[in-house]
């Protein structure tokens, strides 16, 4: 008797953990990728700001919004109310932004997701390496 080929529905069922897996990965790369285009957008409009109320050259205002936002606090605080308004900016959604995006990477890891879906995987592996078993109902 020849080969019958395995029914599509087993081949769709099978891939449907991988899917899931891919989906769920590709949700939190999206997520960081959005995080970072806001981080770098925090950066321009900070360095932007800088220039404009304090005069500060491209480059030191870049540092100094880098050290705002990360709370170093190794430079100087700006002398006019404008740059303080902007530190003040910057600090709320620098932090809240940093936060938000350990907690984004927390969440992955601690919440079972990356440790369920590579158990899913290997599972599911597991199955696919079966050949030539029968289930019996």
């Amino acid at each position: 008797m020849a080969d019958v080929p395995e029914p599509r529905r087993d081949r769709v069922a099978s891939s449907v953990p991988q899917l899931r897996a891919r989906a769920e990965v590709l949700s939190f790369l999206r997520r960081l990728a959005w995080l970072g285009v806001a981080i770098l957008g925090l950066l321009a409009l900070g360095s932007i700001g800088f220039v404009l109320t304090e005069g500060a050259s491209v480059w030191r205002a870049l540092r100094w919004t880098l050290d705002t936002v990360a709370t170093i606090g190794s430079m100087p605080p700006p002398p006019d109310v404008g740059g303080q308004i902007l530190v003040v900016g910057l600090i709320v959604l620098g932090v809240g932004t940093l936060f938000y995006a350990l907690v984004t990477a927390t969440e992955f890891f601690v919440a079972g997701h990356l440790n369920g879906l590579l158990s899913e995987l290997r599972e599911q592996r597991m199955i696919d390496s079966l050949s030539d078993h029968y289930i019996i109902c």
